[in-house]
């Protein structure tokens, strides 16, 4: 509701605890378009290495990678591509 009424910073906090607590695909995007909208990309790219991430929707990483090219977001960008080809980069790869 706080994301649909234009007050995406407030809804961060409760979409990142319902999507800790219940990964679902629809709330993962709502959480995906609060941090967007926010310029929170560091706790994205965070949210790219959970495991939870595998629970995001195609469109959900399309509107990511989007962005990311937009923005030129190597890091985001490295992370789409490495959870669409099935598998989590390794903390010790270059992003």
């Amino acid at each position: 509701m706080l994301l649909d009424n234009g007050l995406p910073e407030l809804a961060v906090g409760s979409l990142q605890s319902a999507f800790t607590q219940a990964p679902l695909p629809r709330t993962g995007h709502a959480l995906v378009l609060a941090l967007l909208h926010t310029g929170r990309l560091q706790e994205l790219a965070s949210l790219l290495d959970s495991s939870h991430a595998r629970q995001l929707s195609e469109d959900t990483l399309a509107l990511i990678s989007e962005h990311a090219g937009t923005a030129s977001e190597a890091t985001l960008t490295e992370r789409i591509t490495a959870l669409r080809h099935g598998r989590t980069p390794a903390t010790d790869e270059p992003r």
